[in-house]
């Protein structure tokens, strides 16, 4: 998700991560603030649902991978623009099960 918010500033900005522990399990959130801000468009296609491989190219194969990780383990990476135009990823991953 870091690499996906550094992708997404072409002039530059801050990258920022924050984790939360909760009920629900582990919080992520990455945001990416900049001018002109924007998740491109073939990135946004390889975290969707359903993403075909013949779609995938080296800037935005690592976008499809950490999605496959997500929901190997349960968990669904989202992104939103914010209201200061930021780019925002998040993901809450269950709790760990006891083996």
């Amino acid at each position: 998700m870091v690499l996906m918010a550094s992708e997404s500033l072409p002039r530059g900005g801050a990258v920022g991560i924050d984790f939360a522990a909760l009920d629900e399990g582990l919080g992520v959130a990455v945001t990416a603030t900049g001018d002109d801000a924007r998740l491109r468009e073939d990135l946004q296609s390889a975290l969707a649902e359903g993403a075909a491989a013949e779609d995938l190219t080296a800037r935005n194969v690592h976008g499809y991978f950490a999605q496959c990780l997500a929901r190997d383990s349960g968990a669904l990476i989202e992104h939103s623009r914010g209201l200061g135009g930021e780019i925002r990823f998040a993901v809450m991953f269950p709790p760990a099960t006891d083996c």
